[in-house]
């Protein structure tokens, strides 16, 4: 059954809303408050088992390994096998014959690597900011900008806009809330933009 565009336009304008509203919120609530349940440290032998199970041919395998990385605390990783993980998962998300949800998910753990993705921010912000690149990648690449922490700051208002864009894809500027939410206070100075966004009816 076809649902008419202006139903279609009023839903998407009532879940851009209640994304943005909730990431309000979000920002608004003390620090502490702010925390997730923090994430386990992976023992050798699973970090062993991720990183063979990159090594394996079969895209199921593949993408399962870079959910894992995402499940874990992965500061105190060595970075030599940090280092190989993070190679792995930005060759997985350049690579445009790979499915878009396998780049999504590689991008999304090479968020989670910290130091040893840091040599990748021109690529994940180049993604971001590529209109030819496939939106669900896109988005991830913008969750895996706000995972990184510290290093994306610079970036805020990079990442407003595209929230702010109504030409750019929805699920990019979901991402792109995602990531204004992961980087806190940073993100608060621009409440009253992201206010100013919801006020606007056109």
């Amino acid at each position: 059954m076809l649902i008419p565009a202006h139903i279609n336009k009023k839903l998407y304008s009532f879940l851009i809303f209640a994304l943005t509203f909730l990431l309000i919120i979000f920002l608004s609530l003390p620090l502490v408050n702010a925390k997730e349940k923090p994430k386990p440290q992976p023992q050798d032998w699973q970090i062993n088992g991720i990183i063979a199970a990159l090594d394996d041919s079969y895209p199921g395998v593949l993408t399962n390994a870079f959910y894992q990385v995402t499940q874990y605390e992965l500061k105190n990783l060595d970075q030599k096998k940090a280092k190989k993980i993070a190679k792995k998962a930005v060759n997985v998300f350049k690579d445009e014959k790979v499915d878009p949800s396998f780049r999504s998910r590689a991008a999304s753990a090479l968020g989670n690597l910290g130091d040893a993705a840091k040599p990748y921010l021109k690529d994940i912000l180049a993604f971001l900011k590529d209109e030819k690149v496939n939106p669900f990648v896109r988005s991830g690449a913008a969750v895996a900008l706000g995972n990184l922490g510290d290093v994306a700051k610079p970036y805020v208002k990079d990442i407003l806009a595209f929230l702010k864009d109504e030409k750019v894809d929805s699920s990019v500027r979901s991402g792109a809330a995602v990531t204004l939410g992961n980087l806190g206070d940073e993100a608060k100075p621009y409440v009253k933009d992201i206010l100013a966004f919801l006020k606007d009816d056109r």
